[in-house]
């Protein structure tokens, strides 16, 4: 199916739909894998690519099309769209459009296919973000020792504030990652196989510092590790900011948002507000697509506010102001 060389598996296409698609749609599936077995996006990215267009073959053999010449606009759009409500979200456009561009060149039908692709409006539920002050309240634990927190939990949850890193490029840290001398941290990022340099704070510096010189005891390449000295997952991560934010008191509701991505939106929106370029945003959050950053400007109230409108245009009756 591909080359010996590539980090693409022919296992990785077989699950899900892939298994249930005919010979010539299996086919185009194959020739996909094949011209992104070398390229940029990880192999995490090509299967869930892959896995929309296995989906969406499936669909249309399930409305007996058993090759693409046949298919209409209105197919493809209700595969997307069913009583008026989508069925997939905008990514899921994304990824079969990318999917049918790369393939288009020995199959020229899919470039029809992909300019019949309805456009999906973009829904966005309110996400939390940490406020100033739950800022600041969690610098002044990590900085308070006479708090019964480890040195690694500090470590960890500084590393998370002034990085933004995800919790699984945490985990994955060695003790070569940290270049002391440059001072910045080198992570190949687990999500896009991307290498990434970012600058190390002081105050996540000096916490990882401490870590390692008064309490890290082990032979391991892995900066953090458990008592039983095992490298860290994404869960270990994650269990130092559930002990820091109960320490510090602080999004202790059962509706607050407790997760490590948090920190990672708070960076981002963080660099919004203080006008830094979004693609220097991009390029610090190790983002491949250049969208992505979008996601994080619904947060960004300081220039949201910039783009409201006046009401003095539209009037109001005087019972919407009387509380009385």
């Amino acid at each position: 199916m591909v080359n010996e060389n590539s980090k693409i598996k022919p296992c990785g296409a077989i699950r899900g739909n892939y298994s249930k698609l005919n010979q010539p749609y299996r086919s185009i599936v194959d020739y996909f894998m094949v011209q992104h077995c070398n390229e940029h996006l990880s192999f995490h990215s090509i299967l869930g690519i892959t896995a929309i267009a296995c989906s969406f073959f499936v669909y249309l053999q399930n409305r007996a099309y058993e090759s693409l010449e046949d298919v209409s606009e209105e197919d493809v759009i209700n595969f997307f769209i069913e009583d008026g409500h989508p069925r997939y979200e905008t990514s899921s456009r994304y990824r079969l459009s990318e999917f049918l561009e790369t393939v288009a060149d020995e199959y020229p039908v899919c470039l029809k296919i992909k300019n019949w692709l309805p456009y999906i409006r973009v829904t966005r539920k309110n996400i939390q973000y940490l406020t100033d002050e739950e800022v600041q309240i969690i610098k002044d634990v990590c900085m308070d020792i006479g708090l019964p927190l480890s040195y690694q939990i500090r470590a960890v949850v500084m590393i998370l504030l002034y990085t933004g890193l995800r919790s699984c490029d945490i985990a994955a840290l060695k003790l070569s990652s940290i270049d002391w001398e440059k001072e910045v941290i080198h992570v190949v990022q687990s999500k896009t196989d991307v290498p990434l340099t970012i600058p190390m704070h002081i105050h996540a510096g000096n916490a990882i510092y401490d870590y390692i010189t008064k309490e890290r005891n082990s032979e391991s390449e892995y900066l953090f590790v458990t008592k039983k000295n095992v490298q860290f997952k994404s869960s270990d991560v994650s269990y130092c900011v559930t002990k820091l934010f109960k320490t510090a008191g602080i999004r202790q509701n059962k509706t607050d948002r407790k997760g490590t991505h948090i920190f990672r939106h708070h960076l981002a929106t963080k660099l919004l507000k203080n006008e830094v370029a979004q693609p220097v945003i991009s390029q610090t959050l190790g983002h491949t697509d250049p969208l992505s950053v979008q996601a994080y400007l619904n947060a960004d109230i300081k220039h949201l506010r910039q783009c409201s409108l006046s009401i003095e245009d539209y009037p109001l009756n005087w019972e919407v102001f009387d509380h009385a």
